[in-house]
């Protein structure tokens, strides 16, 4: 199952997937079909297979992050559909990790993480029609933790990974994660147009009222 959401010319179409329902994103643009798909979850074949059903055009598959939950499904598909991959370089060492943590969590064997092919940064941007998508580097939860969307305009949005669900901020409890950086980057998000949608790495889709409601709970008056 999965929904499509408008934002101006782009779209966004969640998929969850996975024993820990990690959501699986494709933006693409509604005239040129040309997608980005952002967490490839574990389960590629069936990515790819939606990217057919959609009619998309895919350039690209981009991590939020580099845990395991999130990218396991990219063996399959960028194998399948021959697509560069793009992760932040301070996630590296949790890449290589990925599968062993897998399977450490999973309890059964699962497909080999390939090295990525392109590192991201916060000046990255990636075209898809007419429009610029653009990145955030939002370290806290992993060292090179991104958000990814448009961040102006009359229906801007972001992909923020694990960095901030309906549940909650992300965990900060990681021996390479930290503590001050994920409130600084939570800053970041509240200073994103009132009108962003947010899409998580899990949950439903949130506003910024409900994202300063989840701050104001979790760290009090020092984020505004």
């Amino acid at each position: 199952m999965h929904t499509t959401t408008q934002h101006d010319q782009l779209c966004i179409t969640t998929i969850t997937l996975g024993a820990l329902a990690t959501n699986c994103y494709f933006i693409w643009d509604r005239t040129s079909r040309q997608a980005i798909i952002i967490d490839s979850a574990d389960a590629g074949e069936f990515l790819a297979q939606m990217i057919g059903e959609i009619d998309l055009k895919p350039t690209a598959i981009i991590f939020t992050h580099a845990h395991f939950d999130h990218i396991l499904g990219s063996f399959a598909l960028a194998t399948l559909l021959q697509l560069p991959t793009w992760l932040h370089p301070a996630d590296a060492s949790l890449l290589r990790k990925a599968q062993k943590s897998a399977e450490y969590w999973l309890k059964h064997p699962v497909d080999p993480v390939l090295p990525v092919n392109n590192t991201i940064t916060s000046r990255t941007e990636f075209s898809l029609g007419k429009k610029q998508v653009k990145v955030l580097h939002l370290p806290g939860h992993t060292p090179g933790g991104i958000g990814i969307g448009v961040f102006s305009g009359a229906a801007p949005f972001i992909c923020s990974g694990d960095l901030i669900t309906d549940q909650g901020i992300g965990a900060a409890t990681h021996t390479y994660s930290n503590k001050k950086d994920l409130k600084n980057s939570l800053k970041k998000l509240t200073k994103l147009p009132t009108n962003t949608t947010y899409y998580p790495g899990h949950g439903k889709p949130l506003k910024q009222i409900e994202i300063k409601a989840i701050l104001a709970q979790h760290l009090g008056d020092s984020v505004q």
